[in-house]
C-alpha cells in the first residue's frame, strides 16, 4: 500500500463533483498491488451494501461513506483498477 498527497490544479473537465468548482485541490492517493477491481466491480462500488466479500465479512458501507463526505466538501473520488494489477483511489478535496 502506497500512500501519497499532493496538490492538483483541476480545470473544469477535470471535476467529477457537480457542485465543485475547477480549482486547486488536495489529493489524497492510496494505491495498492492487491487483486484489482473488473469494469463491473467498479461501477457497483459506490452503492450502499454492495460488496465483494462473503457473508458476516462486511457491510459495503464503507467506500459509499467515504464517496458521500468527499462530495459533502466539494470533492470527489476517482478510482483506477486493473485486474492482477491493483488499484488507485484519489481522494480530491478542495485546498482552502
Amino acid at each position: 500500500v502506497t500512500i501519497a498527497v499532493t496538490h492538483v490544479d483541476a480545470p473544469r473537465e477535470q471535476v467529477r463533483n457537480e457542485h465543485a468548482a475547477p480549482g486547486r485541490y488536495v489529493c489524497l492517493q492510496v494505491s495498492d498491488t492487491g487483486t484489482g477491481m473488473s469494469p463491473e466491480v467498479i461501477q457497483r462500488i459506490w452503492e450502499p451494501f454492495f460488496t465483494t466479500k462473503g457473508p458476516d465479512k462486511g457491510t459495503g458501507l464503507g467506500l459509499p461513506t467515504v464517496f458521500g463526505i468527499a462530495q459533502e466538501h466539494g470533492g470527489w473520488i476517482e478510482v483506477e483498477s486493473q485486474v492482477g494489477v491493483g488499484s488507485v483511489f484519489s481522494v480530491l478535496l478542495p485546498a482552502h
